[in-house]
C-alpha cells in the first residue's frame, strides 16, 4: 500500500500538467475548469483536476487521499502540449509531451529531443531524453469504459530526470486525454489506468 502511494507520487513528475492557452487547444488534453481525472494505480487511486482557468493558462491539482501535493501547468501550442512548471518550479524550456499539427498528434513515427532544466531547491536539475509516437491508433482497455479506447501512444525510454533513470510511457485519447501511464523511476516502476473521467464545464 504505502509503495503504491510512493509510485503514484512519482507519477507526479511524469503525469501531464495543466495549463492551455486560450487559443490553442486539443481533444487529446481537454482543460476546462474542474475538468477530473481519477488514476487507478495499484490498490490505490489518485485524482488529478484543473482548479483554475487564466489567460496565461490553467492549474492542475494532484491529490493523494484527498489530500494536495502537487501543482503542475500544461501550455497547449501549435505544435504540441508542453510540460512548463511544477508546482512554482518552471521548467526551461517546457518539455513537449505531445506532438501536435492542426490540435491533431502528428504521425506515429514522430520523435522529438527534450533538454530541459527545472530548478529545485536553488539547484538546476536536468531533463533529457527523447520521445517517440510509436502507436497512433493503439487499442487500450482502462477501468473508465467497457471496451476498448483508441489512443495515442507516446514513449519516451530513456530519460534521465533529476539525476534519476527514467521511461515513461503516455497513452492519450479524444475526449479524454491522458487514459494510461507506465513509467519507472530508477527501477521503480508503476502503471497509473484511468478509472473515472468528469469533463468541465
Amino acid at each position: 500500500m504505502r509503495r503504491s502511494v510512493r509510485l503514484a507520487l512519482g507519477a507526479v513528475f511524469v503525469l501531464v500538467g495543466s495549463v492551455a492557452l486560450a487559443q490553442n487547444s486539443t481533444e487529446y488534453y481537454p482543460l476546462k475548469k474542474d475538468t477530473k481525472w481519477v488514476f487507478k494505480v495499484g490498490e490505490s487511486t489518485i485524482t488529478m483536476k484543473v482548479s483554475a482557468v487564466t489567460p496565461e493558462g490553467a492549474t492542475i491539482d494532484t491529490l493523494v487521499n484527498e489530500k494536495l501535493v502537487a501543482s503542475e501547468t500544461i501550455q497547449v501550442k501549435s505544435d504540441g502540449v508542453y510540460r512548463s512548471k511544477i508546482n512554482k518550479s518552471e521548467i526551461v524550456p517546457p518539455v513537449k509531451i505531445l506532438a501536435l499539427k492542426d490540435g491533431k498528434p502528428e504521425p506515429k513515427g514522430t520523435k522529438w529531443k527534450i533538454d530541459s532544466k527545472i530548478q529545485i531547491n536553488n539547484q538546476d536539475n536536468p531533463i533529457k531524453g527523447e520521445f517517440t509516437i510509436k502507436d497512433d491508433k493503439e487499442k487500450v482497455k482502462v477501468p473508465v469504459s467497457d471496451k476498448e479506447i483508441e489512443a495515442v501512444a507516446v514513449e519516451g525510454p530513456e530519460f534521465q530526470i533529476a539525476g534519476s533513470k527514467t521511461s515513461v510511457r503516455y497513452w492519450f485519447a479524444p475526449g479524454k486525454g491522458t487514459i494510461k501511464l507506465a513509467y519507472s523511476i530508477e527501477g521503480n516502476e508503476a502503471v497509473l489506468e484511468l478509472k473515472e473521467f468528469t469533463e468541465g464545464k
